[in-house]
């Protein structure tokens, strides 16, 4: 299948209009953090951008795509959280020159409408199928402006956009980066490479937001992975990770492509200190 193949079959086409509002300095004990504040086609979009706090070196802009864990008030706010499930992983990045940028996925943080989160969710899903389309074109339409925000603050400031870095619900996002945003050097995709065979075969609930009528068994992930080929690619999977079910097709998938690395870890849904070290290997320059 061919990029366009795929990408109409999520229904997503690029955002016609994409402006930087402006940025706020928010107030932190530690970190130099500023509110960035786009629009997409009319959509109010929120982000954080966190400066390093490394005083020897900066080393450019990692884009992080929260994780969804039903945490709907949190959104980006994840990205400050030291004792969440990705604090440790953002602590390393900017201890080692790393500034991120993170925006509020549709239904979290700022974005949430619903007092329900996951109401929120079935309604932004149903609203888009009824209409002929998906929520993943939704999200794939948001992650390609806030990667374009994050490039445009990273020109600015003279530093590089240096990749995308995603766990568990940004882990599965990470592998449509090549089809939105071919520029991008390096992506890491930490604990979400579940395929849609094993979704299905497995009885474990496809997320809304890669839900895809009418695609499966001509479409699975393994068809992402060959668009793979000026971007590095670093899959980290749990043997006992759910959301990594699949896994061993997955590293069938990717062995023969120079372009992409896969990591088994002995882990449940959780990162480890080792994936950690890799992912900042995988950031080296």
């Amino acid at each position: 299948m061919v990029a366009a193949e795929i990408l109409a079959l999520a229904c997503y086409t690029p955002p016609k209009r994409i402006q930087l509002l402006g940025l706020e300095a928010l107030h932190h004990p530690v970190l130099e953090v500023k509110k960035a504040s786009f629009m997409v086609d009319g959509d109010l979009i929120p982000a954080l951008w966190v400066k390093t706090t490394s005083k020897s070196k900066r080393r450019g802009i990692i884009y992080v795509q929260h994780p969804h864990s039903g945490l709907w008030d949190l959104g980006k706010n994840a990205v400050l959280s030291k004792t969440g499930q990705i604090g440790p992983t953002i602590d390393a990045f900017l201890a080692n020159g790393f500034d991120i940028f993170a925006i509020d996925a549709i239904c979290f943080g700022e974005r949430k409408h619903f007092a329900d989160g996951i109401q929120g969710a079935h309604q932004e899903l149903g609203s888009r199928i009824a209409s002929g389309s998906t929520l993943l074109a939704k999200v794939l339409s948001d992650t390609f402006a806030g990667l374009s925000i994050a490039k445009e603050i990273a020109e600015q400031e003279k530093i590089p956009l240096a990749g995308f870095w995603g766990f568990s619900y940004g882990a599965k996002l990470a592998l449509w980066i090549p089809l939105i945003f071919p520029d991008l050097p390096k992506i890491i995709s930490t604990l979400g490479c579940i395929t849609y065979r094993a979704s299905i075969e497995e009885k474990i609930p496809i997320q809304m937001e890669f839900l895809i009528p009418n695609s499966f068994p001509t479409f699975d992930i393994d068809k992402l992975f060959c668009f793979f080929k000026n971007q590095r690619l670093l899959i980290q999977a749990g043997n006992r990770d759910k959301w990594s079910t699949g896994f061993v097709d997955v590293e069938q998938a990717v062995k023969e492509n120079p372009s992409i690395s896969f990591e088994l870890y002995e882990c449940e849904h959780q990162i480890q200190p080792g994936m950690i070290e890799s992912c900042l290997r995988h950031f080296e320059p």
